[in-house]
Parts: C-alpha cells; sequence; structure tokens
C-alpha cells in the first residue's frame, strides 16, 4: 500500500470486513487523520511479515502509550484485510474462510471501565495478526489451525519430530465449548487432509492445559473437557507465566482480587499462593 491508500474509504470498507463495534469506529477515523505516520511505518513492516506468514515481527512506534498503539494497530489491520484476500486465493480457501477469519482481531480487542481501547496484542506480536491476514493460521468455527511439523518427538504416540502436524491455537472467543470443537476438527480434516497430505494428529501448546488445573476444577468445565480430547504432556518451566497474563487480561486485572470473576481466575490465584507450576502444556488429538 502506499500513502494514497490510507485514507478514510478503505479503513471504513477494512471495519466492516472485520466486524468493528461501531462504537470504536469514530476513534479509528480519528486515528487515522492523526496518526498517519505510525499507521505508515507499522504498514510498512505488517506488509512485509504478511509476505512470509506473519514470521517476520513487526516493531513497536516509540513513544505511543498502550492505547495509542492499540488503535493504530487496528487501523493497520483494517486496511489489510481487503488486500489479505489475494494470500487466502493464493493457497487455496474459498472467500467464506476469508470473511470467516477476518474478525479474529475482535478477540484480542478490549474496552477499558474507563473507556479505554487496547489490544492484548499491542506491545507484544502484531505479527499474529499478520499470520491471520497471510491465511497462514486459519479459523474454521471455534479453533484456528496452521500446519507445522513436530517440534518434538512422540514416541508413545507414533509420532517423530518433524512430521507434518496441524496446529490448534484457542482463539479468545468466549466459552469453550467442546460440541463446537469436535466441529472444528471435524472440518479441519476435511479441508486440510486434500490440502497438505495425511496427518496423525493434531497437536495444541497452550496455558489451557496445564493438568493442575483438573485439582481446581470440575470435571464438567470447558477446560478439563478440552483436556480429555487427547493426550496432554505436561511441561515444567518456572518461568512459563502466560497463564496470568492470560486469566487476568494481560495484567489489566489484580491477579490477588477478593472476588475472582471466573473459576479459572479463582484457580490460577489459588495455584499462584500455593506456589504451584503455572507452566503450559501440549496435547496431541490423534485423528
Amino acid at each position: 500500500m502506499n500513502l494514497n491508500d490510507l485514507n478514510l474509504k478503505n479503513l471504513r470498507t477494512g471495519m466492516e470486513l472485520c466486524e468493528i463495534p461501531v462504537h470504536r469506529r469514530e476513534r479509528l477515523e480519528r486515528t487515522l487523520e492523526t496518526r498517519l505516520a505510525e499507521i505508515a511505518e507499522v504498514m510498512a513492516s505488517a506488509e512485509e511479515s504478511c509476505r512470509r506468514d506473519g514470521h517476520v515481527p513487526v516493531p513497536v512506534p516509540q513513544g505511543l502509550s498502550e492505547e495509542e498503539l492499540s488503535l493504530v494497530e487496528t487501523c493497520v489491520y483494517c486496511l489489510l484485510a481487503e488486500p489479505s484476500w489475494a494470500y487466502f486465493q493464493q493457497k487455496g480457501y474459498t472467500k467464506e474462510h476469508w470473511l470467516e477469519n477476518m474478525p479474529d482481531l475482535n478477540g484480542h480487542a478490549h474496552d477499558g471501565a474507563d473507556g479505554s481501547y487496547w489490544l492484548d496484542t499491542a506491545k507484544r506480536s502484531f505479527s499474529w495478526h499478520c499470520s491471520i491476514l497471510a491465511a497462514d493460521v486459519i479459523q474454521l468455527g471455534r479453533l484456528q489451525f496452521q500446519k507445522i511439523n513436530s517440534p518434538y518427538d512422540f514416541p508413545g504416540l507414533g509420532i517423530q519430530e518433524g512430521e507434518l502436524l496441524m496446529n490448534i491455537h484457542i482463539p479468545a472467543l468466549g466459552p469453550l465449548d467442546i460440541d463446537a470443537c469436535r466441529e472444528s476438527l471435524r472440518r479441519a480434516e476435511e479441508l486440510f487432509v486434500p490440502m497438505f497430505g495425511e496427518f496423525k494428529a493434531f497437536f495444541c501448546h497452550s496455558w489451557l492445559l496445564n493438568p493442575v488445573y483438573r485439582r481446581y476444577l470440575p470435571p464438567t468445565s470447558n477446560i478439563i473437557r478440552f483436556q480429555n480430547l487427547g493426550t496432554v504432556i505436561p511441561f515444567h518451566n518456572s518461568q512459563d507465566r502466560d497463564a496470568l497474563y492470560r486469566a487476568f487480561l494481560n495484567y489489566h486485572e489484580d491477579p490477588f482480587t477478593s472476588k475472582p470473576r471466573s473459576a479459572m481466575q479463582r484457580a490460577v490465584q489459588q495455584m499462584i499462593l500455593r506456589g504451584e507450576s503455572l507452566s503450559a502444556a501440549c496435547m496431541l488429538i490423534m485423528r
């Protein structure tokens, strides 16, 4: 894109494709008018990252607050939404796949109680959004998928390091409905086997897979039911704090609040107080 393409018409088209809520649109339009230089800076890096499937970091402009950066990055995502159709076409996806994937950014966008706006990816990984725009990560219903090579040997499951797997990412889209997850897995097999060839299993690495949660959450919990879909392999990494980061909205909420708003927050809080591991784990779901 050149500077002439960074205009309100293209932004509005992108906001429609991305299903940006109406209450945020005026702020994004003002951001385009007042932060054009920063938007152009992020855009140049994001376009290169998209060309490489989101595998290139997108530098963060200096001197912006978290909210200002979030608004700039949201504008960039919306401006790149319509051009991203070319990536989906090149990789064999349909227009329906493209349209299903464009609203991904909304799962990372939050409105603060004070009226602020922020992306939970703002300071960490705009390249994640580039992987969506580039059709490297594909959403099919409740879950997202990405072709990977197995990072480890799993001899008990007959999987060797480097073998083709389909990676699962769990987007923050509300309850982890198990029937919806099963439907996503079904759709993934139907789509990806003809596209990429046979693969033995789905792979997932997530803070939600920590087996310690079984001591704190009931068997009916969607998280426990999700763990039951496959074989969980625990890790032991004392530095892994993603559970704390995610459960408490990137530290926008107090991890030591006396009133946890969910069973997951309560579980993570108790695990911290008891010195238990917050490590992520991985899971394999055999086809």
